[in-house]
């Protein structure tokens, strides 16, 4: 069988591995010191190679050829080992075209400015200026353009992150402030752990599109397979020919990396539809409320007669930014987490939020205190906003529940 490897200095976490294998292919996470970089790449021992940070421009001498885009920006992200010679390609341009044009931004006559001069840098400015957007500038730490005047570009249109700032584990982090950039459009961030960073959340609340970068590290990855000669796509066309491997690849990346969030008022029915969306994607099951239980010694009901709904809220957010950070769960959540802006920003950095809506009369009020201490359409009024705010999709739970999770995978996965 033959063998592939992602070769860059630190990469525990990376999710290349979960695509390739899911793909079919052996493949391995190769981590270097700088030094052992040339010694590795001679041997030649490998069918084929991913290249990942900090290697994608230092790799190229140590190659035969160097193909298409790759020669453009210089910087290789993929490696061919055909019978012996080592040819170098660049999959990043072709997978942040199509990510891109995913998640509906638009570069063709927008204002663009690229964070970070590196090879990803690079693949972002190429690919704007071949879409032809009226301007694109990079800024880097030490050029004319900085994160120090950054701002007097206030009327950039589409940014692109392609640093690595915000990446899991430092997702505290971001290149720059977007909501300084007032005609700010859209926002890219070639970042996909976590699957969206503090960037992309903070460009999503100035209005603007923003995605972060999974769909592109899919993208990548399989239009890397159709070099090595392991996949065949549907037609040639470089961008939409692997859509529909692309789509499979990114389903069981998002089932196995990220979580799936139910948000809705008490009594939606988070908990059952959940359980059922689990249960037919293998993935974990998770109720915020079972779990304060479990914590805490009392029910959410318990807890708010005796110490008071602060208190409780103090404890469900304890509870919600341990949940956000499982991979791979479905999350049932309770009515009022979406109150807190903090809670929102958990379940939006780490996966998908469908906000699972239901008629007001068909509520089930069992052990729901704060539906029965006020009428439910008043305490609806008072939430609807914030089940908009905080997630990606209305799911209406008014048929069986079996049916109701169908929709929502069919919504999530196509």
């Amino acid at each position: 069988m033959k063998k592939y490897y992602l070769l860059g200095e630190k990469l525990s976490h990376s999710y290349s591995a979960v695509i390739h294998s899911f793909c079919g292919l052996d493949y391995a996470l190769m981590e270097l010191p700088p030094e052992k970089l040339g010694e590795f790449v001679k041997s030649k021992e490998f069918d084929g190679l991913n290249v990942t940070m900090p290697y994608k421009k230092s790799i190229v001498p140590f190659l035969d050829e160097v193909d298409g885009i790759a020669e453009k920006t210089g910087a290789v992200n993929t490696v061919l080992n055909k019978n012996g010679k080592l040819i170098g390609y660049n999959t990043d341009y072709y997978g942040l075209k199509y990510a891109i044009e995913t998640a509906k931004i638009t570069l063709k006559n927008k204002k663009v400015l690229v964070l970070g001069s590196g090879g990803a840098g690079i693949v972002a400015e190429n690919l704007a200026k071949d879409e032809g957007a009226a301007s694109v500038e990079i800024v880097s730490r030490m050029g004319a353009l900085n994160y120090g005047n950054i701002y007097d570009r206030e009327d950039t249109q589409v940014i692109i992150n392609a640093t690595p700032v915000g990446m899991f584990p430092f997702t505290d982090g971001a290149a720059c402030d977007v909501s300084r950039f007032k005609k700010l459009e859209g926002a890219f961030d070639c970042v996909y752990n976590p699957f969206r960073t503090k960037f992309v959340l903070a460009a999503e609340k100035a209005g603007a599109r923003a995605s972060g970068g999974l769909t592109m590290l899919v993208a990548q990855a399989i239009y890397s397979e159709k070099i090595w000669g392991e996949t065949t796509c549907e037609t040639a066309d470089e961008t939409k020919g692997c859509e529909n491997k692309i789509r499979a690849a990114l389903g069981e990346t998002i089932k196995r990396e990220t979580n799936i969030s139910l948000v809705g008022m008490p009594g939606a029915g988070k908990t059952t539809v959940g359980r059922i969306v689990a249960e037919k994607l293998g993935m974990k099951f998770c109720d915020t409320d079972e779990e304060i239980e479990k914590t805490a010694g009392e029910s959410p009901e318990k807890i708010i007669e005796k110490y008071g709904e602060e208190r409780f809220r103090e404890i469900e957010s304890e509870t919600v930014k341990s949940l956000s950070a499982l991979k791979g769960a479905v999350i049932a959540t309770g009515g009022g987490i979406v109150l807190n802006e903090k809670n929102v920003e958990k379940l939006r950095s780490f996966g998908i939020v469908i906000w699972l809506g239901r008629d007001l009369n068909l509520l089930a009020k069992n052990n729901r205190p704060l539906s029965k201490s006020m009428p439910i359409s008043r305490l609806f009024g008072q939430r609807e906003g914030y089940y908009v705010a905080a997630s990606d999709k209305k799911i209406e739970n008014d048929e069986a529940a079996e049916k109701t999770a169908e929709k929502i995978i069919t919504e999530i996965f196509g």
